[in-house]
């Protein structure tokens, strides 16, 4: 009897989509914020601003208009918009359209490092894997995060995985972030545990991994480009932006749960931050997408 040999189709290993295939899979975590459902209708127009976390933009009926600096993207029904965290940009509902449909999603897709995936993608554009079947998939999404969001978050990071796995199927290879060290990982996840402390203190968290506060400081700049100071009150802000624009606790709850030393801090520090009030920013967020 002849042998017989089971041997794949095809052999990617250890090509630049197979590696970026395990990065998505091993390296990044994924946390759904919101998912929601607009209507509007023109002029439609969303001013520059920045997101503190990483946004998806879908239409479903209208064209937009993006604007990333000096770079414009035209999104129509069937491509979608990625934005890492901390991205300007600007939208238009496209002129000659009297109505824009469209699906937001925030979220959290970090590394241990706190390195958004969205960064790592070529391009800020891409295509749904099949625009009516996928729509679905996301009417449903927005439905569940607004009436059942604890299955809707896990049904969300299956949506969420399929959506970018079919960008890198399709072509778009993962580019790479530079090597990072380790002991930023683990004081990056300390931080992320005590955030509630106020107290928590360069010198502890550089002890906390064998190193000197020097050192530390050279290891975040190195891998983060900011400083752990910096990497901490911006982990701060984050969450805070976040309970601010996505739940309805207190003002001064927020500044307790994001580990600001009193509530009169929070304010003065977040206006620093983010140009207005903690409860001017939950007002003027209240109608964005």
């Amino acid at each position: 009897m002849p042998e017989r040999r089971q041997n794949p189709p095809i052999d990617f290993i250890d090509t630049p989509r197979h590696r970026s295939l395990r990065d998505f899979f091993f390296e990044f975590e994924f946390t759904l914020i919101s998912c929601t459902y607009w209507r509007n209708t023109a002029p439609w127009h969303l001013p520059e601003r920045t997101c503190p976390d990483s946004f998806l933009l879908i239409p479903l009926i209208g064209e937009l208009r993006v604007f990333l600096g000096p770079k414009e993207y035209s999104i129509t029904p069937g491509s979608f918009l990625m934005l890492a965290e901390g991205t300007p940009h600007v939208l238009n509902l496209k002129a000659g359209f009297k109505r824009l449909d469209q699906i937001s999603i925030h979220c959290h897709i970090h590394d241990r490092w706190r390195r958004p995936l969205l960064a790592r993608f070529p391009v800020s554009s891409g295509q749904l894997p099949d625009k009516r079947d996928f729509t679905q998939a996301l009417n449903e999404l927005a439905c569940l995060m607004s009436h059942d969001p604890e299955i809707g978050r896990l049904y969300g990071e299956t949506v969420l995985k399929e959506l970018l796995v079919y960008q890198i199927r399709q072509g778009m290879i993962l580019a790479p972030f530079s090597d990072a060290d380790p002991r930023v990982g683990t004081v990056i996840q300390r931080m992320e545990k005590d955030l509630v402390s106020s107290d928590l203190s360069i010198e502890e968290l550089a002890l906390s991994v064998n190193i000197t506060p020097v050192q530390l400081r050279k290891l975040f700049r190195k891998v983060t480009g900011t400083g752990p100071k910096q990497f901490l009150s911006g982990l701060r802000f984050k969450k805070a932006a976040r309970l601010l624009r996505h739940t309805a606790t207190a003002v001064k709850q927020v500044a307790v749960e994001c580990g600001f030393a009193s509530d009169h801090y929070f304010h003065l520090a977040f206006r620093q931050e983010f140009g207005c009030t903690p409860t001017e920013y939950r007002t003027k967020t209240a109608a964005e997408i």
